[in-house]
């Protein structure tokens, strides 16, 4: 059976010793941290040391660290910055034995807040050529250490779409650069693709899941579901990936703002009742 992780986004507003007892009460394999546990957002080694040392006093395995870059800059040096920071987040990765680095890069908002005119949409060739110098640089760092260095399905950053992440993948080449597949994510945004063809478009490049749920009508989406309610049919979905041989962690990253306690053992069981039935 996969691995399954519990996003610590889920515990935003509570604090890590929760998110690290319900990692244990209810047998999660792992986490993956968030950076609203971080005690200093301009240093994140000195952070992520910090709750490394919290998670493995408890005996829970931090199996992800986040990696959020790449502004776009017409500033070499600012660039060349963000690429050693990246280079510097990997390192901590495998210093810490944490095999992946699940990355958002290249933030690319729209002013209204329209995921839909945002991100990949709204992207041309020089911030796609920044992306590409960034990435061949900080996974070639990632393959040499045994990271894995992967780029999240993420409203609003460069990689939003699978094509967007394969083109990127694609440009960079060498098989250094892997994808973080968040379906939920992708539902929420017309330029998001449906799991199906998410999956054809990623293929054997899917090195990670985040799993959870959504609601979307004509006007709202919504994040307010649990792993077995909404649109999205985890069954079909993990049914899929289980025939294609896919072996990666689940992480389960609730959105909504049910009671994160509640919400991290209702979504492992729905989760677990899927995964010993395919």
């Amino acid at each position: 059976m996969n691995e399954i992780y519990l996003h610590a986004w889920v515990y935003r507003d509570r604090s890590f010793k929760d998110c690290l007892d319900a990692v244990l009460w209810n047998g999660y394999n792992g986490i993956e941290l968030c950076k609203s546990h971080f005690s200093t957002q301009t240093d994140y080694a000195t952070s992520i040391h910090d709750l490394h040392k919290q998670a493995t006093s408890q005996g829970v395995n931090i199996g992800v660290l986040p990696l959020r870059g790449l502004n776009f800059t017409d500033n070499h040096v600012v660039l060349n910055d963000e690429i050693d920071r990246g280079i510097h987040t990997i390192e901590l990765a495998s210093k810490l034995s944490t095999p992946i680095v699940n990355c958002m890069l290249g933030y690319l908002p729209d002013a209204s807040g329209n995921w839909s005119s945002a991100g990949s949409s709204i992207a041309d060739h020089s911030h796609l050529a920044m992306a590409v110098e960034y990435c061949g640089k900080v996974a070639e760092h990632a393959r040499k250490t045994g990271v894995i260095f992967s780029i999240e399905t993420h409203m609003d950053f460069l990689h939003d779409s699978a094509t967007a992440s394969r083109s990127l993948i694609d440009k960079v080449g060498g098989g250094l650069v892997k994808a973080t597949l968040d379906i939920a994510n992708l539902a929420g945004y017309d330029h998001g693709e449906s799991y199906q063809n998410a999956i054809t478009i990623l293929g054997s490049d899917i090195a990670y899941l985040h799993v959870k749920n959504m609601v979307r009508s004509s006007n709202s989406i919504s994040y307010q579901c649990r792993l077995s309610d909404g649109d999205l049919d985890y069954t079909e979905i993990l049914s899929t990936f289980s025939t294609l041989g896919f072996s990666g962690p689940i992480c389960i990253e609730y959105s909504g703002n049910d009671d994160p306690d509640a919400v991290a053992a209702s979504d492992i069981s729905h989760l677990r009742s899927i995964l010993s039935n395919l």
